[in-house]
């Protein structure tokens, strides 16, 4: 994280619930240096307009997700188990919407 914002990543970004997450983002004026989209291999490739940008949705499952500060997971309780651990070990703070861990008393919520 710098003074020029959050290096973010939303994983689920073409789903409804990232749809909503992408219009909050925007709403509230989060400090934003950096953004990137992840879905599911299906939607990678697909281009979302952000903050009057252009960003390429990429697979989730093969994207490197180093270089971000916060990802937040809004793709599903699948996606979650799998690919936030590997975004964590990255370095990147994963933020979960899913299921994934939310009767795991490890996981703070």
């Amino acid at each position: 994280m710098s003074a020029a914002g959050v290096r973010l990543g939303v994983v689920g970004a073409t789903g409804q619930v990232g749809a909503v997450v992408r219009d909050i983002l925007l709403e509230r004026g989060f400090p934003i240096a950096e953004i990137r989209f992840f879905a599911s291999e299906r939607s990678a490739g697909k281009v979302i307009e952000f903050d009057g940008r252009e960003v390429v949705v990429e697979d989730a499952a093969t994207a490197d997700p180093s270089g971000l500060d916060i990802a937040i997971f809004s793709a599903g309780a699948t996606m979650s188990r799998v690919q936030a651990p590997r975004f964590a070990a990255a370095g990147v703070i994963v933020i979960d919407n899913s299921s994934a861990w939310r009767q795991d008393p490890t996981i703070p919520l």
